[in-house]
């Protein structure tokens, strides 16, 4: 996916419902499944408003994945999928820290699940949304 390519998909990711994330280390490789909103925030109905499509986020050559853990662990249970609210590349804004990247050819993200108040963190070689 090119830079810019990248950039636009990553700010379709707010209001994104997080399914399910794996990680295969063997293949270096990272999957997030997702359900992207695709409503209309002006149309009549809620089902218009509120539509979602099915997406799959596949991060290969992966160096590292950190999900950091919710601050209150009542959140993980009874609110349905989290919620992403923004995503990025490089160091989150309101992070004080990073992870070293081995390789040049790697690109570090960031998503912010709203639900937790907390972030996932990765970097990988190459990013595909299917």
């Amino acid at each position: 996916m090119s830079p810019a390519e990248l950039k636009s998909w990553l700010a379709c990711l707010h209001d994104a419902q997080l399914l399910a994330l794996s990680v295969d280390y063997e293949r270096e490789v990272l999957e997030l499944r997702l359900n992207v909103q695709a409503g209309n925030p002006e149309a009549v109905s809620e089902e218009e408003r509120e539509s979602y499509l099915p997406r799959r986020m596949v991060v290969s050559g992966l160096q590292f994945c950190v999900v950091e853990p919710p601050g209150d662990l009542s959140l993980l249970k009874g609110f349905g999928p989290p919620l992403i609210d923004s995503a990025g590349e490089g160091v989150p804004p309101t992070s004080s820290w990073s992870f070293p990247v081995e390789n040049s050819a790697a690109v570090m993200l960031w998503i912010y699940v709203s639900t937790w108040n907390s972030f996932i963190r990765f970097a990988g070689e190459d990013v595909e949304v299917h």
